[in-house]
């Protein structure tokens, strides 16, 4: 018999329960995997490809054994403040005051664990990633792009997102050596909101642990080359700053209209106008200040708002080159995009 308080079981079912597989062909990865020995608990998910692993403390018992996700998180959330689990006859039992469950379970031994051994490196993925992931496309015939990118040269780390359309990248210094190393989208999703300790990279898979949480993460990288983001990354001609709050609240607005798909920047003298049309001819616009040089190109309101978001509601000074593409001119967090054509 294992005793557990529901609490801290709980908490550590919490950080799992989105790691498990809900479309694979293997049943098991769709199971809870738990191991208990030496009265510590470890609940473990994962999809063949990315893995979570939650620790804690519970008092007797050792067993290995995989039961249904689902299943398990009922039997939680009707426990009471301790949780008794006994293993018996296949089957894992479970009493909380009045409630009880018999669950059918699978021998934890057949369950493919992923592993990664070696020292981590002191870092916090979540600082690193923050934001770049959400212009990754979830599903994208340029696997490279279905992931984040860290790429460390010439003693500058960089987090970047890309769809093509859009970039999003951090930037640190760094004295790592040179790497550069896709994490795919489903594990830096997970990593950008995971504070962690430190990470650790070998071969083709990295781990990043939160000692917070005695929480683990291990994934698969993406196999593949990053497209050359550093290629747009270079000083645009024409510059000017405005008031990026109030830049996006005009993109908010047009952003919410029917039937409409691009943002017209115009700027003269020290006004910047945002205007659009829909579909059925009705004009909207906006005028907020603008110093610097004039632009007038087109955009896309929803990917220029989620560049906005990423960089903050500071005045910052946005810079184009002669075809469109906007670039933000921050030291560490920047963005570009490409202009659409009208």
């Amino acid at each position: 018999m294992t005793t557990f308080n529901k609490s801290e079981l709980l908490a550590k079912f919490n950080l799992v329960k989105s790691g498990s597989s809900k479309n694979s062909p293997m049943q098991i990865l769709k199971m809870l995997k738990i191991s208990v020995e030496n009265n510590k608990f470890t609940l473990t998910t994962g999809n063949g490809e990315m893995q979570l692993s939650a620790s804690g403390v519970c008092d007797g018992g050792s067993f290995n054994e995989c039961v249904s996700l689902q299943t398990f998180g009922v039997m939680l959330s009707a426990a009471k403040n301790e949780i008794e689990i006994k293993i018996k006859d296949g089957k894992l039992n479970t009493v909380s005051g009045k409630s009880k469950f018999s669950i059918p379970c699978t021998d934890g031994a057949l369950y493919p664990v992923l592993s990664l051994d070696g020292d981590v490196t002191t870092g916090n993925l979540r600082t690193i990633i923050s934001g770049v992931h959400k212009a990754a496309p979830k599903v994208d015939v340029r696997v490279m792009l279905v992931g984040v990118c860290l790429d460390a040269s010439g003693g500058v780390l960089s987090a970047v997102g890309t769809d093509g359309h859009v970039l999003l990248i951090n930037q640190f210094e760094t004295d790592k050596p040179d790497f550069q190393i896709i994490i795919p989208l489903q594990a830096a999703e997970y990593l950008a909101n995971m504070d962690t300790d430190g990470y650790l990279v070998s071969g083709n898979s990295l781990k990043a642990v939160s000692l917070a949480d005695n929480l683990e993460i291990i994934t698969r990288l993406i196999d593949a080359k990053y497209v050359d983001f550093k290629r747009i990354m270079t000083d645009y001609e024409f510059k000017c700053t405005v008031n990026i709050a109030e830049l996006v609240d005009s993109i908010s607005t047009i952003s919410k209209i029917e039937n409409v798909n691009s943002a017209h920047l115009k700027s003269a003298k020290n006004s910047m106008v945002i205007s659009t049309k829909d579909g059925n001819g009705m004009t909207v616009m906006n005028e907020i200040d603008h110093s610097g040089n004039d632009i007038d190109f087109m955009y896309d309101p929803l990917n220029l708002l989620k560049c906005l978001s990423f960089l903050g509601n500071d005045v910052a000074e946005l810079s184009f080159n002669s075809t469109g593409w906007m670039q933000s001119n921050n030291d560490s967090r920047k963005f570009f995009i490409a202009p659409m054509r009208g």
